[in-house]
């Protein structure tokens, strides 16, 4: 019946658990203030780290979250919105420094985890023979880009679109397929250090909140399906792939 599947929905719940560390030292950071937003902004809830710099909350028929992170001597950082995707556990650790931090501020693992992380060994094999477009660490230190979105930017094809005020958070799609089925929107599959950031319609994610260029070992870019290699497939490839890789990632 359909108010049996509604009131399932409503009572689905997914556990979310964390940790805060030290982004040089890597030690965990207790009495770290925690915000949880919704995709409108709204605060769900509230947390504070432990001694072991751990958290949990569970969230209740959500699509996903936002952190807000802030404690005393640090910068404060905001994830990128988080989406569930069916799991009902999320695990993500934060990452806070007295300086702004040149890497995304989280690490995502979660249950129903499908996309294992290949090594950089592969990267340089498909730099080698693959089919799309590729920038390796020696490429972004002779460009020298402000900001990552300045090198997607010079592959054809690639459109920069900005998402909020200014030109300082930009999306990406390709131009071969900006528009998705039924004329919507078609948004690109981003993946960091092989896990995928984005996913089908629901998110578009500003690639500039995700890393900085000095922290970047390489970047693939595949503009249509027939390109993309077997490790970055999804639903949604037909839009483009993107794959960056940081020097963090090849641990």
């Amino acid at each position: 019946m359909p108010g049996d599947r509604l009131s399932a929905q409503e009572n689905t719940t997914v556990e979310v658990r964390g940790t805060v560390v030290d982004h040089v030292t890597e030690e965990p950071l207790d009495g770290v203030a925690l915000v949880v937003l919704d995709s409108y902004g709204q605060h769900l809830a509230r947390r504070t780290t432990d001694e072991n710099g751990e958290f949990t909350f569970t969230v209740k028929n959500r699509a996903g979250i936002q952190l807000r992170a802030r404690r005393i001597g640090y910068r404060e950082v905001t994830t990128p919105f988080l989406p569930f995707e069916g799991r009902d556990l999320f695990v993500v650790e934060l990452h806070l420094d007295t300086e702004a931090v040149p890497l995304a501020p989280l690490t995502v693992t979660a249950r129903s985890e499908a996309i294992r992380r290949p090594v950089l060994s592969h990267f340089d094999d498909r730099v080698e023979g693959g089919f799309g477009w590729y920038f390796t660490r020696e490429d972004i230190e002779e460009i020298r880009p402000i900001m990552v979105s300045d090198l997607l930017g010079q592959v054809p094809g690639v459109r920069l679109e900005s998402s909020g005020r200014g030109n300082y958070r930009r999306t990406v799609t390709m131009a071969r397929s900006s528009v998705g089925p039924g004329g919507g929107p078609c948004p690109v599959q981003i993946f960091l250090d092989g896990r995928l950031m984005t996913r089908g319609n629901v998110m578009e994610v500003p690639v500039d909140d995700l890393v900085t260029p000095e922290v970047v070992e390489g970047i693939e870019v595949y503009r249509g399906l027939s390109s993309v290699p077997a490790e970055f497939l999804t639903p949604s490839s037909r839009c483009g792939v993107v794959a960056i890789w940081t020097r963090r990632g090849d641990r």
